[in-house]
């Protein structure tokens, strides 16, 4: 459901009943590993609470990446945005057999395609 937008989740999940009518919900995937190091990086920063909606954004933001080669996040300023997606590359690099992460910001404006 991350990757839908929040008006669109009404129209898929008609399409899912018309489609199988004899499943009653969608299953949640389950990031176990990922889930529980959330609340273990937040605690590490003391001007952050643990909030499940937080938490929520995060995963959100983690199942994004994993379905698409690249995305923007987008959003009013003071909303989280720059937060959710260190925390992530955080909690990443926590994962036992995981590479370790890191965001590297590029400017557009110097890629050139010759």
């Amino acid at each position: 459901m991350s990757k839908l937008v929040f008006d669109d989740i009404p129209l898929f999940e008609g399409l899912l009943k018309d489609i199988f009518p004899r499943q009653t919900s969608a299953d949640k995937v389950n990031h176990a590993q990922v889930e529980t190091r959330i609340p273990v990086v937040i605690k590490k920063r003391p001007e952050l609470i643990n909030r499940p909606e937080f938490a929520l954004k995060i995963i959100q933001v983690y199942e994004t990446s994993e379905v698409r080669h690249g995305f923007m996040l987008l959003g009013l300023s003071i909303t989280g945005k720059t937060t959710i997606l260190s925390l992530l590359t955080e909690v990443l690099s926590e994962v036992p057999g995981r590479l370790t992460y890191r965001i590297v910001k590029m400017n557009p404006k110097a890629i050139t395609d010759k």
